[in-house]
This record gives structure tokens, C-alpha cells and sequence, in this order.
């Protein structure tokens, strides 16, 4: 401690009336003076009560306080409250920004709904049987789903649900046809792989009446396909108008990806272009892709050796042009005696290339070869599958019956947890009800 003083009273004033009184005036403070030492360290205090308590070490209550000092107090309280509410201010435009702030996280679909998404009877049963909320898939994880699921009913439905669309890949012919070799469209050497490649690219995009129209698309990325030489099977999004609009933009690219290649036999690499195309609804031109331009002769040279229609007109020069780095790029290899006007007939070009009518996909021989193996594999699956059908029906009949008996028991549990949670409610109510009322029994007077 610093600064310490000592107070005296003067022997003057030995005899002088109510000394003791006047003494402690003159070295205790004054109540106002006391406040402005010690309000710089009242913190959250915004009420006159919680600021007096801080007064009271000082032997200061509320009944010592005037009408002037309950003014003071007053005004610092309303003081504090104007910086809390600007503080308030502050803090919640912090919090505002936080939550604008965009972090570009890619939601996926949750586990358990993608797989049972397919199928939306066992989805919807799924949905029913657990109580499930509306977006429980954006709201809760995989993990956080299954301990619910695990403490409904130890997750039995949902096994059985998974067991009832594993069924068939289960009990068909798949496992016994593994013995004849299937083809796989995969098992392509590294030499047969660069060809499918150079395959997959040659295809007929553009046709240009000049060669400043051409130019005039160089450096662009953004270019596509004439709606002629398109062939894509744009018809492939009316199958899936509910998922488009059911799923995100990414979830459903890669829900469309997967079924292009599970479904419609689409190479792999090939796929996710594919995908864009249909939901763009135009194809872009990719590096490898071809364009012609259709012009006029311009001299004896260029003319030479080439004939104009029906024998009129001026002489039309055929130049081919390959796409490279979003530039076009002459190619003298193709041979311009050659005139076709479809990607079929563009895509036969090369000795070992095939068009495929199915997916309108350019394929190397090998790859056709092994289409066509695949195709004969799947016939022989579908009749062993007719000879089977019966065997097949009957488990499944059995697993409907166990989703069912499954559905009962998960139904009878949730009662069960209600009645025992409810339990104590009930028996206060019945309680309640068995008070007999009768008339007030008022109090003796003494």
C-alpha cells in the first residue's frame, strides 16, 4: 500500500461539540464522491439495486441515497445500456457476415438414402417405419442415422430392406455364368485402350461455308456441335425429370454418370461428357473432334482433279481440320475423296473404328467385339433367369413377409416406448380424476 495518511483531530478542538462526527465527515468521502471512484470498475450492472450493492463495503445502502446521487446513478445506468445496445450492434453484423459467408461445401446425398434412392417404395417404407423428419438426409449424417436407426430397432428393418434389393443380384444366374469367362468391357490391353481412345474422338462437328468462320472459333471454348451432326439421345432426360428435380445440380451429374455407364453401356471416360450434354442440352466440341469447310475453289491449283455437283456450279474444296487446344488445326491424313456427311460414316473412317447405334458412341472393333459378348451373356442370364423365376418369387414372397412382420414389431415397440415414457403422466391424470370435490371447510373463529 502506497500513500498512506494519518488522520488527527487537532487539540484545539478537544472541547468542540459532536467532534467525532465532524471528523469522520472530513476524512469519509462522500457518497457521490465514492461512486465516480468506483463506477469505472462496475461491470454489467444495470440496475439501481446491483449498483448500489457495490457501494455497500462502504456501509451504503439504499436508504442513504438522495434524490441528486439516484439521478447520477440514473444517468450511468443509461449510460451502460446505450454502449451494450451499440456493442449488441457491433457483435450481431459479425455474426451476419459469418453467415453469409459461403465455404462451397459440396452436400452430398446420404449414404443410406443414396442407396435405397432407387426405389422409392423401400425408401418411403424406410421414411415411415423410423419416424424420419422432413430432410432427415441433409440434417443428419450417415453415422448420426444409423445409431437412430440402431436404437429403434437395433437396425433389423433396414437389413432387411438392403437384403430385400440384394436379393435378386444374390440368387440369379450371375454367380453361375462367372464360370463361362464373362466379358468384360474393362479388360483391354494398354495398346487396345489408346485406340478405344482415338475412337471415342473421331467425330464429324462442324461444317463451315468459309475459312473465316472457322477462324472465327478459335481461342473459344465454348463451341458446339451443329444441331445436324449432333446425334446425341437427348431423349434419355425424360426418364429422369423427377430426379433433376429432386437433387442438387451435382448430385444429380453424378446420379446420371452412373446410370449412363451401368445402364446404357458408356464407357467410363466418356460418361461424365456425356452427362454435361444432356443436362446443357448441346455438346461441346472437345480436342480430337473434326470440322470440314465447304469452299469455293479460289484457283486452277486448289480445282484441280475435283468436279462441282452434277457437273455446275463452282468447284467445292473440302478441308478438314482437327480441334487442338481450342484451336482447329488442318489434317491432310484424311482423305478428302471421301465424302460423308454423318458421324456414322465419319466414325468408319479408321480401319478398327464402329459406330454404336444403342449409345451413339464411336467404339474400336475390340471394344464392339466385346459389346457384342457382353450382349449374348445377358441373353443367357435372361433365359436361365425364366427357369428360375419360380424359385426366385417364392424368396421373395418371404422376405415381403418378414419386411411385414418387421413393420408390426418396430410399430408395437414405438407404442410400447411411448406408453412407458407417458407412463407417470397418465397415473397423475387418473389420479386426478378420482378426486371426489366437496364443499370447502371454512375456518373456526376463536
Amino acid at each position: 500500500m502506497e500513500n498512506i495518511k494519518e488522520y488527527l483531530i487537532d487539540e484545539n478542538l478537544q472541547n468542540y461539540p459532536e467532534k467525532y462526527k465532524r471528523f469522520l465527515n472530513v476524512i469519509i468521502p462522500k457518497t457521490r464522491v465514492l461512486f465516480r471512484l468506483i463506477r469505472k470498475y462496475i461491470k454489467d450492472k444495470l440496475s439501481f439495486v446491483e449498483v448500489v450493492k457495490e457501494l455497500e463495503p462502504f456501509s451504503i445502502y439504499t436508504k442513504d441515497i438522495s434524490y441528486k446521487q439516484h439521478d447520477e446513478i440514473r444517468y450511468f445506468i443509461k449510460t451502460k445500456m446505450a454502449e451494450l445496445k451499440q456493442e449488441l450492434v457491433r457483435r450481431a453484423q459479425i455474426y451476419k457476415n459469418i453467415r453469409r459467408i459461403n465455404y462451397r461445401v459440396d452436400q452430398r446425398m446420404n449414404h443410406i438414402k443414396h442407396l435405397l434412392f432407387d426405389n422409392r417404395d423401400l425408401l418411403r417404407m424406410f421414411e415411415t417405419a423410423y419416424g424420419m423428419r422432413l430432410d432427415w438426409d441433409k440434417m443428419l449424417n450417415t453415422s448420426e442415422v444409423l445409431a437412430y436407426i440402431a436404437g429403434k430397432d437395433g437396425a433389423v428393418l433396414f437389413s432387411d430392406l438392403v437384403a430385400t434389393m440384394m436379393a435378386k443380384l444374390l440368387f440369379t444366374p450371375d454367380n453361375i455364368l462367372d464360370a463361362f469367362e464373362p466379358a468384360k468391357l474393362d479388360d483391354l490391353s494398354d495398346t487396345e485402350k489408346l485406340k478405344a481412345r482415338d475412337c471415342n474422338r473421331r467425330y464429324l462437328a462442324k461444317q463451315y461455308k468459309s475459312m473465316n468462320q472457322l477462324w472465327a472459333d478459335n481461342g473459344n471454348p465454348d463451341v458446339f456441335y451443329d444441331k445436324d451432326l449432333d446425334d446425341t439421345v437427348y431423349s434419355i432426360m425424360d426418364k429422369y425429370k423427377s430426379e433433376k428435380k429432386a437433387m442438387s445440380p451435382p448430385d444429380f451429374a453424378d446420379f446420371l454418370r452412373l446410370n449412363l455407364i451401368h445402364k446404357f453401356q458408356v464407357l467410363p471416360e466418356e460418361a461424365e461428357h456425356l452427362a454435361r450434354t444432356l443436362i446443357e442440352g448441346k455438346k461441346r466440341v472437345r480436342d480430337g473432334e473434326y470440322a470440314i469447310v465447304n469452299e469455293e475453289a479460289t484457283s486452277e491449283v486448289e480445282g484441280k482433279g475435283k468436279e462441282s455437283e452434277a457437273g455446275l456450279g463452282p468447284i467445292i474444296v473440302k478441308y478438314y481440320f482437327k480441334r487442338v487446344k481450342d484451336n482447329w488445326v488442318e489434317d491432310r491424313t484424311i482423305d478428302e475423296t471421301i465424302f460423308m456427311d454423318t458421324n456414322t460414316l465419319f466414325c468408319n473412317i479408321a480401319d478398327k473404328c464402329v459406330k454404336n447405334d444403342a449409345n451413339k458412341q464411336c467404339e474400336s472393333n475390340t471394344l464392339a467385339q466385346l459389346r457384342m459378348i457382353e450382349q449374348t451373356k445377358s441373353r443367357m442370364k435372361s433365359e436361365f433367369d425364366i427357369r428360375l423365376s419360380g424359385s426366385i418369387e417364392e424368396l421373395e414372397r418371404k422376405i415381403k413377409g418378414k419386411l411385414e412382420t418387421d413393420l408390426r414389431r418396430i410399430g408395437r415397440e414405438q407404442l410400447l416406448t411411448s406408453v412407458q415414457f407417458e407412463k407417470y403422466n397418465t397415473i397423475a391424470y387418473d389420479y386426478g380424476r378420482g378426486i371426489v370435490t366437496g364443499k370447502q371447510i371454512g375456518r373456526a373463529h376463536v
